[in-house]
């Protein structure tokens, strides 16, 4: 585009022309690599974000069927035969949960 401007011009306007459309194209490229580089930035921040959420609905589904079994559980007994079968039944049916990050 400024070579077709060029032609119009008077022979003596043609370098400050040159150099304004040097500076442009500086700024240009210079703007062209901030986008560049704020674009990485956003896709790294998103995959961060994406596996952040997924670590948090593992925790939360946990954390449901865990309130889910306080809720059915019954109070603890007081006979220590009593209080060793609920031990041993909650040892079978806890589940583990995944660790986080």
């Amino acid at each position: 585009m400024g070579d077709n401007l060029k032609k119009y011009l008077i022979d003596d306007e043609k370098p400050k022309v040159d150099q304004a459309l040097s500076e442009v194209d500086e700024k240009w490229n210079s703007l062209q690599a901030e986008v560049d580089k704020l674009a990485k930035k956003l896709f790294s921040s998103q995959e961060r974000v994406e596996s952040f959420q997924l670590e948090v609905n593992d925790l939360k589904t946990w954390l449901t069927e865990t309130e889910g079994t306080l809720s059915n559980m019954e109070p603890v007994g007081v006979e220590p035969e009593t209080v060793k079968q609920q031990l041993g039944d909650q040892a079978v049916s806890s589940v583990p949960m995944r660790r986080l990050h």
